[in-house]
C-alpha cells in the first residue's frame, strides 16, 4: 500500500508544536504521521506548551484510519491547550469523532477558522509566539 497524505510538523517554540496536513489520508499515512508527531510530542518537556493542527487543507481519512490522536498526549507533562483549525464542519465533525472520551482528554480542546483565531485562544492560556512568523509559517505550507 502506498502512503497518501501529506503533513509537516514544527516545534516552533519550547511552548508551541505546530501541524499542519493536507489532502486525503489513508491508513498508512495516519500511522506514520502518528509516529513523527508522538516523536516530537516527547521533545516538549517544557512545564507550559500548546498544540496548533491546521486541518483547513486536509481531505479527511479513510474510517480505518481515524483512531484518537489524542492518545499520543496521554502521559504528556505541561500540554494546557489543543486548537485544531478547520475549514468545514464535516472536518470538525470527523475531528470531534477522533477525540478520545472526555474523562481521558489532557488538556481543553477547541476548533478555530483562522490561525488568528487560534492564536487568541493560545493567550487566553498564557501561551504567547510570534503571531507574524506563525501565521508565515502556515501560509507557506499552503502555498506549497
Amino acid at each position: 500500500m502506498r502512503l497518501h497524505g501529506r503533513w509537516r510538523i514544527q516545534k516552533f517554540s519550547d511552548s508551541l508544536l505546530i501541524v499542519q496536513v493536507f489532502e486525503s489520508w489513508n491508513e498508512l499515512a495516519f500511522l506514520q504521521f502518528s509516529k513523527e508527531l508522538e516523536e516530537e510530542i516527547n521533545t516538549m518537556n517544557v512545564q507550559k506548551w500548546a498544540y496548533i493542527g491546521d486541518a483547513r487543507d486536509w481531505g479527511l481519512a479513510v474510517p480505518d484510519s481515524q483512531t484518537p490522536l489524542e492518545e499520543l498526549y496521554l502521559g504528556v507533562e505541561g500540554l494546557v491547550c489543543n486548537v485544531s483549525v478547520v475549514s468545514t464542519s464535516l472536518q470538525q465533525t470527523v475531528m470531534e469523532k477522533m477525540k478520545s472520551p472526555e474523562n481521558s482528554t489532557v488538556a481543553p480542546h477547541y476548533f478555530a477558522s483562522s490561525i488568528t483565531e487560534t492564536l487568541d485562544i493560545l493567550e487566553r492560556h498564557d501561551i504567547y509566539v510570534d503571531r507574524d512568523a506563525v501565521d508565515e509559517w502556515f501560509e507557506q505550507g499552503r502555498s506549497a
